[in-house]
């Protein structure tokens, strides 16, 4: 009598066996209660370097004006960061598509001096204190460093990746990261001269773009996984 033959191993037998014996991932709610978490932590990192920069400092300024513009940086970092998280894409699952993703660089900062622009025009332009540079290298260097907390929340929201638009993406987050810290730097900084404002808080949302872009092609591109071969008969 013929002994039974053992079946040879099959890899997509054990491949589906080993994900059955993996640990179960995170539902749907849980994901989104950590991704609320992490959003929250971010701003929260940026209100405790403000105060480390030493808080709120009004200035010259009138409470309006400092309300207003402050609205605009939030306002403007929020429409970035739904982009930057994912959102928008309709029913699509992929996000939103590569033009709009653009268009959202392009257009925030302008949008944004806009904004600023539009309150100096009732509000005097007062020239820079001796202690703060015309040009706002301070405040540039300041808003990128920063970013790069709302950075990371980002990205750790996006960890499964951008198979479609990655570097475009990646701009996006740059840009929204730049915003959000933008907007605590407007309520330190005093000096509202257009040059001041477009070279010192405007200017760091197009370079975080770049860096954005930069880090996303290489953060957010799925890995490929290698080509399985064929079994030889």
């Amino acid at each position: 009598m013929s002994t039974p033959q053992t079946p040879s191993s099959d890899p997509v037998k054990d491949a589906v066996l080993a994900m059955a014996a993996a640990p179960p991932s995170m539902d749907r709610k849980s994901t989104r209660r950590a991704h609320r978490a992490i959003l929250l932590l971010g701003p929260l990192l940026l209100a405790v370097l403000l105060v480390m920069l030493g808080g709120f400092t009004p200035g010259d300024r009138p409470i309006s004006f400092v309300i207003g513009t402050t609205s605009g940086w939030i306002a403007v970092a929020i429409a970035c960061g739904w982009l930057a998280t994912g959102r928008g894409g309709g029913k699509s699952m992929l996000g939103p598509p590569t033009h709009v993703l653009i268009g959202t660089v392009l257009v925030a900062p302008l949008a944004l001096f806009g904004w600023l622009m539009l309150w100096n025009i009732v509000y005097h332009q007062a020239s820079c204190a001796a202690d703060i540079s015309a040009w706002g290298k301070s405040c540039h260097s300041l808003i990128v460093a920063m970013s790069a907390v709302m950075f990371s929340a980002f990205a750790a929201i996006r960890r499964f990746g951008d198979p479609v638009h990655p570097k475009s993406s990646g701009a996006v987050m740059g840009v929204a990261a730049a915003t959000a810290a933008g907007s605590v730097i407007n309520l330190r900084c005093t000096c509202t001269t257009m040059l001041h404002v477009g070279v010192g808080h405007v200017l760091p949302l197009l370079v975080s773009s770049l860096l954005g872009a930069l880090l996303g092609s290489l953060l957010l591109r799925l890995v490929k996984r290698p080509r399985r071969e064929s079994p030889k008969t």
